[in-house]
């Protein structure tokens, strides 16, 4: 039995099996067997599957400003803060797992539009930072690229959750580091 409080298990098992199977994929039932509760236990903390999944999703992005302020505190050159963040897509295919948002994203067409405007969030969030970061980086002199730093980091975050997917398919980190690779390449030439 777990010292954690039943809200945190739940929580915590519901975010393995959504970054490892899918939303669609896991029920209240998956929870409760491995938890060890009831059902209604679980409804009681998350009336609606739309509930948990909102709680996740803020749990998760909560989680990720946390990583991307910690990744970026010491004042590294963009650069190197760039390679730590990739370094937490591959950290999460090391798992077996995919970011939690790009599951959800892969949902879409099913998930409710509160539960979808979450995971725009995390999006957002994360091409505004690594804008941001290309922003500074290009400003430095450590990054050397044309156009618009937003364009540039909504492209690089798509590119970063599609590798997650195929590294995940094809059982090879690589697949995920060499695509980031090419990417710092790019922004460095």
């Amino acid at each position: 039995m777990s010292a954690l409080p039943v809200k945190d298990q739940i929580l915590d098992y519901a975010q393995v099996l959504v970054q490892t199977r899918g939303f669609n994929a896991m029920s209240y039932r998956d929870l409760a067997d491995e938890i060890g509760v009831k059902t209604s236990s679980i409804h009681y903390y998350f009336p609606s599957k739309d509930d948990l999944a909102i709680a996740l999703v803020k749990r998760y992005r909560d989680g990720f400003k946390s990583a991307l302020a910690k990744i970026s505190a010491d004042g590294a050159d963009p650069s190197l803060v760039f390679k730590r963040y990739v370094d937490l897509f591959v950290e999460t295919v090391r798992g077996g797992k995919i970011c939690l948002c790009g599951m959800f994203a892969s949902d879409m067409v099913t998930l409710p539009a509160s539960t979808l405007a979450e995971v725009k969030r995390f999006f957002v969030e994360n091409e505004e930072w690594l804008a941001g970061l290309l922003r500074e980086g290009r400003e430095s002199g450590h990054f050397n690229f044309e156009g618009s730093p937003k364009t540039k980091a909504e492209a690089i975050f798509s590119m970063l959750e599609g590798a997650m997917i195929s590294a995940r398919l094809f059982d090879d980190e690589k697949r995920l580091v060499n695509a980031a690779k090419w990417v710092q390449s790019a922004l460095t030439e």
